[in-house]
């Protein structure tokens, strides 16, 4: 799902903050808006990977629907948005988006104007390279498994009412 936001109109981290809502049936009227600002690193300044920002922007989506409250839910939030920044950082070698994708984002003469690209223009350009897609999917796992864990007694219920 996330993947297919990503290849249309939606940066990394709208299309994860998307496809999560979707999947989780999360009720928030601003998504995929609190994305927008953090797709190529921060809009656009090759700072944090914005796929990284929106997994742990989902993960307060995905506790904010979970049966924890109070200190227990600000716990586990903290718990896995530590989880997923260690293993996002020690698996990429790195969090923000310039190393990742090996592009200065804020020195595009070296391609051209990027404003009015697509994203497969961005790919076919290098300015995104098929590394994206691997951050989207991978962050996307992670949460995956993160809310079938936060959520189990919601989806288990949904699935029993045949919803």
């Amino acid at each position: 799902m996330a993947r297919e936001y990503f290849e249309g109109e939606y940066n990394c981290a709208e299309a994860i903050i998307k496809a999560v809502n979707e999947y989780f049936d999360i009720e928030c009227e601003h998504i995929p808006d609190i994305g927008s600002g953090f797709g190529a690193g921060m809009g656009g300044r090759g700072s944090v990977c914005g796929a990284l920002v929106a997994g742990i922007i989902s993960i307060g989506l995905i506790y904010s629907e979970s049966e924890l409250t109070g200190k227990d839910k600000k716990d586990a939030i903290i718990h896995k948005t530590l989880e997923l920044f260690d293993t996002f950082e020690s698996k990429y070698g790195g969090i923000d988006c310039s190393i990742l994708i090996q592009f200065d984002v804020l020195k595009p003469d070296e391609i051209g104007d990027i404003s009015n690209l697509n994203l497969r223009d961005l790919v076919q350009r290098g300015v995104i390279q098929i590394k994206c897609f691997d951050y989207v999917f991978e962050v996307c796992k992670f949460l995956m498994e993160v809310g079938n864990e936060a959520l189990s007694g919601k989806l288990s219920s949904k699935n029993t009412q045949g919803e």
